[in-house]
């Protein structure tokens, strides 16, 4: 990964006893490699980066074979690849007849209820050929359906069910695999999707990797899932660019900021302080919002020399939270279940504004494993819980601050004419330093993308430049 002169920044590196070690062409403000990263995180020096982040172009996985009852749907076509690769050793139906025991190659078992089967039927009565949605609902099932008999052909498992409904269908051993539910499967494929890689440095592509390249876009966005964030320099500077690029990721996402806005010094009665020249710390946009912003772009097209100040800086929520968890439990505890009121009300502005939503500061799912950040300190409001819980709020919010704040691993660096900074919004927070004009421009160019059209953008370009890896957690609150 090239890092650019101009962008430079001066590192210090302090090993875990404070040995100072030999500084490095990174963007990073503050980075010790002997900080907590946790099991799996990554603390690569610079240059590591870039051979994470090359793609490998797999062969496309061969379609099921049709079984006799019905033809494959259309979503087990050869053109449309499985992700998880098994082969069945052996197979039997319980006594009962409510499940299936699948012993796998590896030695590992599964088990298939008979009512996950039947409602997993592939076969083109219960699955819409073209769109791959579901013609057999959930409503349709019989709680009592046991299954008769299981046959292989070819790739699939031909399954004659008994009940209400004597049905005869068919499910793709590839499709088991995939979805397995048994315990270890399910720790396995969650922990594939964890976010456990952190940037040692700012992740960076040129215009023209992007745009000129086959598997530009999909280097591009692993940057983003892998990382939270990239920069991509020398993107023309001209006013619709922000635009242009972002679609290549997915649709533009309307907000009360319009589809785009200008980050800049506005002389207009103030909607946002980010049209100021003031300093922004460490925040999250929009999050008033029920679906907040995804990705957000931000595009320098003017940034004067004689302006001093205006750097941007980046913090992984996510890795300060997991930090956060070890060293203060009791406030991320606190931080997990309070709710916190996110508002925006505003009525003096042309179209006036009345947003409020709440939720806790950081999202847990089942296993308590962290699946969302929300911090936008500046657009909450007063909490309404229960009394016997606000002083516990306050005091984890507090401790929180201090842990954004002075987080062992930020990037600071002064934009450039023709950056492109591109970030997801829901797991890194971003900063902006107080700048003053001297008599010069700053002048950015914004707008932003769902988080789920960029999560669907990364899913299908890794089958088709990668190695099928699913996105890592994009931090939108999805449970698994």
């Amino acid at each position: 990964m090239a890092l650019s002169q101009s962008m430079t920044t001066f590192l210090r590196c302090l090993s875990p006893k404070g040995t100072e070690l030999q500084a490095t062409r990174s963007f990073s403000r503050i980075f010790r490699p002997g900080s907590r990263s946790g099991q799996g995180h990554s603390t690569c020096t610079a240059g590591c980066v870039t051979t994470l982040l090359q793609p490998r172009t797999l062969p496309l996985k061969p379609g099921c074979v049709q079984a006799s009852s019905a033809a494959p749907a259309a979503s087990m076509k050869a053109d449309k690849p499985l992700t998880a690769q098994g082969e069945i050793t052996s197979f039997e139906v319980n006594s009962k007849g409510n499940i299936l025991n699948i012993t796998w190659h590896d030695g590992q078992k599964s088990n298939f209820h008979s009512l996950w089967l039947r409602y997993s039927c592939n076969c083109k009565a219960c699955l819409e050929e073209n769109t791959g949605q579901r013609l057999y609902l959930c409503e349709n099932l019989d709680p009592d359906v046991l299954i008769k008999s299981v046959e292989r052909e070819g790739d699939n498992l031909v399954v004659v069910f008994r009940g209400k409904e004597n049905h005869k269908g068919f499910v793709p051993i590839q499709f088991l695999k995939q979805y397995d539910y048994s315990s270890k499967a399910l720790a396995i494929k969650k922990a594939a999707i964890e976010v456990n890689i952190y940037a040692t440095e700012i992740p960076e592509l040129t215009y023209d990797d992007v745009t000129q390249k086959e598997d530009g876009v999909y280097r591009w966005t692993k940057n983003l899932s892998d990382y939270g964030f990239c920069v991509i320099k020398g993107v023309p500077t001209e006013e619709t660019m922000v635009t242009k690029m972002a679609e290549m990721i997915g649709p533009i996402q309307d907000t009360i900021y319009d589809d785009v806005f200008d980050v800049h010094v506005s002389d207009h009665q103030l909607t946002n302080v980010a049209y100021s020249a003031d300093g922004l710390i460490y925040h999250q946009d929009l999050l008033y919002y029920e679906s907040p912003p995804g990705l957000q772009f931000l595009h320098t097209l003017k940034f004067d020399d004689c302006v001093s100040g205006g750097e941007s800086l980046i913090v992984d929520a996510f890795k300060v939270a997991n930090e956060f968890r070890q060293s203060h439990p009791n406030e991320f505890e606190a931080l997990a279940t309070i709710p916190a009121t996110f508002q925006k009300i505003h009525y003096g502005r042309s179209v006036p504004v009345h947003m409020t939503f709440t939720r806790p500061l950081i999202g847990l799912n089942a296993e308590k494993q962290i699946v969302g950040v929300h911090w936008e300190p500046a657009h909450e409001g007063p909490i309404e819980v229960p009394e016997n819980r606000v002083e516990d709020f306050y005091r984890a919010h507090i401790a929180f601050a201090k842990a954004v704040k002075e987080a062992p691993v930020q990037f600071e660096w002064r934009m450039q004419e023709g950056d492109l900074l591109v970030f997801n919004n829901r797991r890194v927070c971003h900063a902006r330093n107080g700048f003053v004009m001297n008599g010069g421009t700053r002048h950015l160019k914004g707008c932003y993308v769902n988080i789920d059209h960029f999560k669907s953008r990364v899913n299908v370009l890794s089958q088709k430049f990668g190695n099928g890896d699913l996105s890592k957690r994009v931090g939108n609150m999805c449970l698994f």
